[in-house]
């Protein structure tokens, strides 16, 4: 019982950095989808500008 108190003591200490590191993986999964969608819409644009100077 006393190991599962200490366990738990320290998982209280830790709470504030495992919250910060939660929310940097969150911040960077967000801003990851952000830059793949802007470079899917460029590759687009890219694309439909090479057809139109093909014509």
């Amino acid at each position: 019982m006393e190991a599962v108190m200490h366990f738990q003591g320290e998982l209280i200490s830790d709470a504030p950095f495992i919250e910060a590191v939660e929310y940097a993986h969150s911040c960077h999964h967000e801003m990851v989808s952000g830059i793949f969608e802007q470079t899917m819409s460029l590759k687009e644009s890219m694309r439909v500008h090479e057809e139109l100077l093909n014509l």
